[in-house]
């Protein structure tokens, strides 16, 4: 129909082109952006998973350690009045 003069249906064939080429751009774009999106916010998510697992971690040894340095302050208070029993007995 191109060749005897009827350009109307050519221009149709092009827009419908130009359409479907905008359509399946759109889609592609999208498609890699919600991709894009979904990556990004599961590597932030093992991130936080990571910081607050090591938080928690160091909150578990912060108290540990507390713990340990409670006991080394009542050791210390029952060996002060160990020796003071003591000196006292041997006066």
């Amino acid at each position: 129909m191109f060749f005897l003069g009827n350009y109307k249906i050519w221009f149709k064939i092009v827009d419908y082109e130009v359409q479907t080429m905008i359509i399946i751009t759109s889609l592609v774009f999208v498609t890699y952006t919600y991709g894009a999106t979904v990556l990004v916010n599961a590597v932030l998510q093992e991130v936080y998973r990571t910081i607050s697992y090591r938080t928690d971690h160091l909150q578990t040894i912060k108290e540990f350690y507390a713990k340990i340095d409670e006991i080394k302050k009542k050791i210390h208070v029952a060996i002060s009045q160990l020796i003071d029993k003591l000196r006292k007995k041997n006066q």
